[in-house]
């Protein structure tokens, strides 16, 4: 359980609240949903709390298709928005893992 916690805790430091998003980043938070609920708790703050400008101030940017949208000056890129997405994706897979080995039960012959 520390190791799974304390990766997906890890990548919300460095990458911030925003590397974990259901809208933008699909399939990456399907690898990030193994966390459970933590996963959906940080989706849930970072709609609530940087999406909608409660934290931080909402900047206007141009897409290169033209359309215009509005971005929280909060938001993570380049490197460090890379890195917080794979720390929290590989603790969602790793804790997939445990548990699948969980539920495959003992090896071997009992003693």
């Amino acid at each position: 359980m520390l190791g799974v916690v304390g990766l997906f805790l890890t990548g919300l430091l460095v990458g911030g609240l925003d590397c974990v998003d259901r809208r933008e980043d699909g399939l990456w938070f399907l690898a990030q949903g193994g966390v459970g609920p933590l996963a959906f708790l940080a989706d849930a703050a970072n709609a609530y709390l940087l999406k909608s400008g409660k934290v931080g101030e909402l900047l206007p940017m141009t897409l290169p298709n033209g359309n215009m949208v509005q971005v929280s000056s909060l938001k993570s890129v380049g490197v460090a928005n890379d890195v917080g997405i794979l720390f929290t994706a590989m603790a969602g897979l790793m804790n997939v893992v445990a548990l699948l080995d969980a539920l495959r039960g003992p090896r071997g012959p009992r003693a």
